[in-house]
């Protein structure tokens, strides 16, 4: 199957279509990387005013609510497409969500098996005796901050390159950045391929169900799944909160290490083979436009 294929087919793309304003693709970038600029600075001298020291943990998950208003608000009313276009359709949207979270929930469980089967990390015990109202907590934050990225980078930049470029491009665009923002000050060669090749993945998966409810959910359900009920850290950081506790022992390659499991091997071989899955099964008739 061809990502031209993919493109003919998606009734978001063909409405993104419509905009008004579709720059160019280096024109594009740059006010990407503007939008993303001006938010983190704002966003974060307001909350650092507000509450000092506030970055880490359930808060931090919880004040990317307002990214999802600022895109659409851009998306809107400067380049005039519709929601619609970003992906946020109606029709199957509880059905699409819940498949995601199931398969995000999946491809945890997958990195987790490669990791425990190859003995590079061991179980412990749980470290928090009554997790039940904070696990709820992380994972209605989880499902913010999942959403909040996939607006991001799907919804508004992927959707908005692929304007006025190959969808290849503005897949590989998105993913790029993706990997890229996801590792200012600092460099983790693997972790970087890793979380790039989760960009493609989210990419051809948003343009597979034509909507972006499935890949939020399933971006919510890895992290939730990862942090929370494995233990797992995420970016280096280790939730407060978890069902359950594994140790790692020297085998960083596999299981990640300190990074958490986007480190290592285990993720490496989750995302390429959901890559290969997405971009080999058939395309299905070609979908009635949603509404």
């Amino acid at each position: 199957m061809s990502l031209a294929s993919l493109k003919s087919d998606s009734t978001v793309l063909a409405e993104a279509r419509k905009a008004a304003f579709k720059p160019g693709v280096f024109v594009q970038v740059l006010i990407f990387i503007g939008l993303f600029t001006a938010f983190f600075i704002g966003n974060q001298l307001l909350w650092e005013t507000l509450i000092p020291g506030h970055g880490q943990g359930l808060f931090h998950l919880f004040i990317l609510a307002p990214v999802i208003l600022y895109y659409i608000i851009y998306v809107r009313f400067v380049e005039r497409r519709s929601v619609y276009s970003m992906g946020f359709t109606r029709k199957g949207a509880v059905g699409k969500y819940l498949a995601g979270l199931a398969v995000g929930a999946g491809m945890m469980l997958a990195v987790w098996a490669i990791c425990f089967s190859t003995g590079s990390i061991e179980a412990n015990i749980a470290h928090i005796a009554s997790p039940g109202l904070t696990i709820a907590l992380f994972f209605t934050g989880y499902l913010i901050q999942g959403l909040s990225e996939e607006v991001i980078f799907r919804g508004y930049f992927m959707v908005s390159v692929a304007n006025r470029a190959p969808v290849a491009l503005a897949v590989g665009l998105s993913a790029m950045f993706f990997g890229l923002l996801h590792f200012i000050g600092r460099f983790l060669p693997l972790a970087l391929i890793n979380i790039t090749l989760y960009g493609i993945f989210a990419g051809l998966y948003f343009l597979r169900t034509d909507s972006i409810w499935g890949i939020a959910a399933l971006h919510s359900a890895w992290n939730f799944m990862q942090s929370n009920v494995f233990g797992f850290r995420i970016g280096g950081v280790r939730s407060v909160a978890s069902l359950w506790s594994f140790g790692y022992n020297d085998n960083y390659l596999i299981n990640g290490g300190g990074f958490g499991p986007e480190g290592g091997l285990a993720a490496t071989a989750v995302f390429t083979a959901g890559i290969i899955i997405l971009l080999a099964w058939p395309l299905g008739k070609k979908k009635c436009k949603q509404s």
